[in-house]
């Protein structure tokens, strides 16, 4: 019988079933078909997206009218950027995601007319890629048609081989090309942080052998991809470039009166506090200050006295961050991690200090951050319980907001820990109004955003909170497909879901007798994926680097999992109780974490 440790408990999971037969379960109920949704007018197919951004279908017609938007282009290149640590002191938690994209593409692909291709480093575990097969049946199925995806891989010798067709036929090829892969030593295996932009450039007439206009979507559209790929602007198109920088959004939206926003200053690299977007477009337009003792306790000074700016004139606890772009938690300054920053009991210099101190060995850069921000300190309305806020996500094409998503983010300590997915309102205890509302203020953003910050096309997403008095505060900008991108891609198949990341060391397991190979580690993880996937509704994701457990500078074997887990994983069963009873969202992750560690010591006492 399956079981899951949980706590000193065994809990029955006698009902559990594979993903397979729990996306079977899930009742599609097709209103339209695509062709119907083809014959929309922008408005009228935004809004159909609001109660059904996560059908198939209406992803299909989505991803035909991106493609149409984007020169009529012919095929969709996807890939992750890769923001790898330094070998120095590597750990298994510090493996960066390889790949977020094989999903993702499954629906996007669905537009193009010659489909897609996705450019990888590291060959997905053939856990993964069976799953990813079944998945890509059920698309092309409910779709009544097929749909072309090459999975790219770069081998030794520099070609590219697609790998998806090579599963297909041989998966004892497959495998032994992991194998060798999990054996490749470390400053072979990370990637270089250029590694996708130097393999489109070195490949690129091979990529667009097929097609004459090929729709580059990378993780995060940057300058670098711009300037770089120009050359090649006869065969690529790419998205416009965003702009992730708080203050940047803030005070522009702040400027036409748009109501969702959180109180908030900016602070510039010399220390001045910005309270308004004349003052932003000024201080943006002066040269980034060096890294120097004196500008480094300039800046922490601006902060402290934004944050008692505050707390005095509005009364408002804070939150500071220390640099305003990207929606990374490296910069958050969260009060229950850094209280002595808020500590109003403490003089201004001893705050400054100590921020000072805190940029200083945080911040790698020669350069401040041109711009921090302090902001009210919303709580989280959502579950009691648990620290979390909405992300709201979607696509913006000729400046119209099209919805596909909304999720509940698990935060902790300000930063990101985790995500519960919905396919529709109910899932996450919401309605249809609330969603309406959230859809209807990103409409409005993005049509004030458009021509000052000269992005018509493209991802767009952000985090917000909604307030005990059911109103909207925006919080992050994260204007890149994000980890919403493969949760989001599984509710096409009507599957609510789980997202979290976890590392386990070996040395932490009693079952762990013995040393192993980096071939040995491969098929524990390959056995543990193939438990959770049939025993566990799991789907597994970014499994690339998650199998290559010999990384740790220390020599700590590890194995890293992402997964996607249904809700069923998060009902207990008792004697006399065949309906169950539902976990508090607050133990979801501790559970999930219970669930994938119990198999892994279930596989490891059997090696």
């Amino acid at each position: 019988m399956p079981f899951i440790t949980v706590g000193d408990k065994i809990a029955d999971t006698s009902t559990a079933r594979s993903l397979f037969s729990l996306i079977e379960q899930q009742k599609h109920v097709v209103n339209r078909t695509t062709q119907q949704l083809s014959e929309l007018s922008a408005d009228d197919f935004a809004k159909w997206g609001v109660e059904h951004g996560a059908e198939l279908e209406y992803r299909a017609e989505l991803a035909r009218r991106i493609a149409q938007t984007f020169d009529n282009a012919e095929s969709i290149l996807m890939f992750d950027n890769i923001h790898p640590s330094g070998l120095d002191g590597l750990t298994g938690a510090d493996v960066s995601d390889a790949d977020r994209s094989l999903l993702c593409a499954l629906w996007f692909s669905t537009g193009f007319p010659k489909g897609g291709k996705v450019l990888i480093y590291a060959p997905p575990n053939p856990v993964e890629m069976k799953s990813y097969t079944k998945l890509k049946k059920i698309v092309e199925q409910r779709l009544q048609k097929q749909v072309p995806i090459q999975i790219l891989y770069e081998t030794d010798n520099g070609a590219l081989k697609d790998i998806l067709k090579l599963f297909i036929e041989n998966e004892s090829e497959y495998t032994k090309m992991c194998e060798q892969f999990a054996q490749r030593p470390a400053d072979q295996i990370i990637p270089s942080f250029r590694f996708h932009l130097d393999s489109i450039k070195r490949h690129v007439n091979t990529l667009t052998q097929d097609s004459k206009r090929l729709f580059v979507y990378p993780y995060q559209m940057t300058n670098e991809y711009k300037k770089e790929l120009e050359p090649h602007s006869d065969k690529l198109i790419l998205p416009d470039i965003p702009s992730d920088d708080k203050a940047d959004h803030h005070f522009l939206l702040q400027s036409h009166n748009y109501p969702d926003l959180l109180v908030t200053l900016g602070i510039a690299s010399d220390g001045t506090v910005i309270d308004n977007y004349e003052t932003y477009a000024t201080a943006s337009k002066t040269e980034r200050r060096k890294k120097t003792p004196e500008n480094v306790r300039a800046f922490a000074q601006g902060i402290v006295r934004a944050v008692d700016r505050i707390q005095h004139d509005y009364h408002l606890n804070t939150f500071a961050k220390y640099d305003s772009s990207g929606c990374g938690g490296g910069t958050n300054m969260s009060p229950d991690s850094y209280s002595l920053l808020y500590d109003q009991s403490k003089t201004e210099n001893e705050r400054i200090d100590y921020l000072a101190k805190h940029i200083c060995e945080g911040w790698r850069e020669e350069l401040l951050p041109p711009f921090g921000v302090v902001e009210e300190m919303e709580e989280a309305e959502k579950w009691p319980g648990v620290p979390a806020d909405y992300g709201i996500c979607g696509f913006v094409l000729n400046g119209k907001f099209y919805p596909t998503s909304i999720n509940v983010e698990r935060t902790t300590h300000g930063q990101y820990g985790g995500m519960w997915m919905a396919a529709k309102p109910d899932d996450i205890d919401d309605t249809v109004e609330l969603w309406q509302k959230m859809f209807d203020s990103f409409d409005r953003m993005v049509k004030i955003e458009m021509e000052p910050l000269s992005y018509r096309n493209g991802t767009y997403s952000a985090d917000l909170f909604v307030t005990a008095d059911n109103e909207l505060k925006l919080r992050d900008w994260n204007l890149r497909r994000g980890g919403h991108s493969a949760p989001e891609s599984l509710i096409i198949f009507g599957m609510p879901n789980y997202e979290m990341k976890m590392t386990f060391y070996l040395k932490d397991f009693d079952q762990c007798k013995c040393h192993f190979t980096a071939v040995q580690l491969f098929h524990i993880y390959t056995r543990v994926c193939d438990i959770l996937v049939n025993e566990y509704g799991i789907c597994m994701i970014n499994t690339g680097l998650g199998y290559c457990g010999k990384l740790d500078s220390k020599g700590n074997d590890f194995l890293k999992f992402h997964v996607l887990v249904h809700p069923s994983a998060f009902i207990d069963y008792e004697i006399g109780n065949a309906e169950g009873k539902p976990l508090p969202y607050r133990e979801h992750p501790d559970r999930a974490t219970d669930l994938v560690r119990s198999v892994v010591a279930k596989v490891l006492l059997n090696c």
